[in-house]
């Protein structure tokens, strides 16, 4: 197992019980056995860490494998992935720096999004359909975010039908 990939566990071991807030990098060293030094080589800070460590190797197989997949089965996948990871999603919102931990989860989901809608960055894609692709992934993520924290109570199929409306089946590929 790869050192990123030990940190990583070890945050998640600790998100899946406290908030961020209350969690710091020598916590999570105590906790991986590794020392503050390997953590510095790897990230810059708990907020790096959260980003990378999000399930993101599981939204990008999922983006990966949609040939074949109906719209609604990989949408019940992304749903049934968050909802595995509910806890470590709200525990490390819950922070003092909530806009900080929302950008690096921003960042790390992007590129699942641009599989997921076709989005190549070397593509000479029609500006207007660049634009509202990218506008749609700003929202799913809000409101994804919003369904996490319970903010939006909503059960699974609800929140299906609203993903629908934010990202048209047009748009999936």
């Amino acid at each position: 197992m790869n050192t990123k990939r030990i940190l990583a566990d070890s945050l998640e071991g600790l998100l899946r019980e406290r908030p961020l807030g209350e969690i710091t990098v020598q916590d999570i060293t105590a906790a991986s056995g590794l020392s503050r030094s390997t953590f510095y080589k790897h990230f810059e800070d708990k907020y790096d860490l959260v980003g990378w460590m999000l399930p993101a190797d599981r939204l990008f197989e999922l983006a990966s494998s949609v040939d074949g997949s109906t719209y609604d089965e990989v949408m019940v996948e992304v749903l049934n992935l968050i909802e595995e990871w509910r806890p470590v999603y709200t525990n490390a919102v819950n922070d003092p720096h909530e806009e900080l931990v929302y950008g690096k989860i921003l960042s790390h989901t992007n590129g699942f999004y641009q599989l997921a809608f076709s989005m190549d960055a070397n593509a000479e894609d029609d500006k207007i359909e660049s634009i509202v692709k990218q506008l749609a992934i700003k929202q799913i993520n809000d409101f994804l975010l919003s369904w996490v924290m319970r903010k939006v109570n909503l059960s699974t199929g609800e929140t299906l039908e609203v993903l629908k409306r934010l990202w048209p089946e047009e748009l999936f590929r």
